[in-house]
This record gives structure tokens, sequence and C-alpha cells, in this order.
């Protein structure tokens, strides 16, 4: 479920990046599937000035099929596999002891 404070991903509308998925925060609640978004940018990479780092996008449609100028659940991919953990290191055995000399 969405709310205000989701991350979600929108889709670059226009531009060097169109059609790339940038991250953004939810902060109005949906209506009718539309929010408003601070999509964090890739500035200059993104055809903005490179000293901003954040866009305030308006009435944003939800898009299943992940269209420019939608936004979207973040796609979940399948975890990587997690290497087997090495058993802890034992410590070196103690030589028996002796039995005192008489």
């Amino acid at each position: 479920m969405v709310g205000i404070g989701s991350i979600v991903h929108f889709v670059m509308p226009a531009g060097p990046s169109r059609g790339e998925h940038r991250p953004a925060i939810v902060v109005t609640e949906p209506i009718d599937g539309r929010v408003n978004l601070q999509v964090f940018i890739d500035g200059s990479n993104d055809g903005y000035p490179h000293t901003r780092s954040t866009v305030w996008m308006q009435a944003v449609p939800y898009s299943e099929t992940m269209e420019p100028g939608t936004w979207h659940e973040i796609e979940t991919e399948e975890p990587l596999e997690e290497p087997p953990e090495e058993p802890p290191e034992e410590p070196p055995e103690e030589p028996p002891e002796e039995p005192p000399e008489e």
C-alpha cells in the first residue's frame, strides 16, 4: 500500500533519461492513482542543472506497464544468494597436562 512517505519509482518522461527509473517519495495521498512526488534525479545526466537533486512532480499517474511520466512500486528482484557461513575457527588444542614430577 502506497501512502505519504512511501518510496516508489518514477519513470523519466523526457530528455536524455527518458524511460529510466528514478527513486521518488510520495508527498500526497493517492487520489485516483495520482500522487505528488519528490523525485531524486541524477542532475545534469537527467537534463537538469548539476546543483539540483530533486524535482517536484504533480498529479503523476500510476502505471503497471511503467510508461514514461508515471510512477509504480519498486520492482522486486530475486535476492542474491548469500555465501554459506563458514564455521567458526576452533581454538587450537591445548597439550595435555603432564603429571607433576616426584
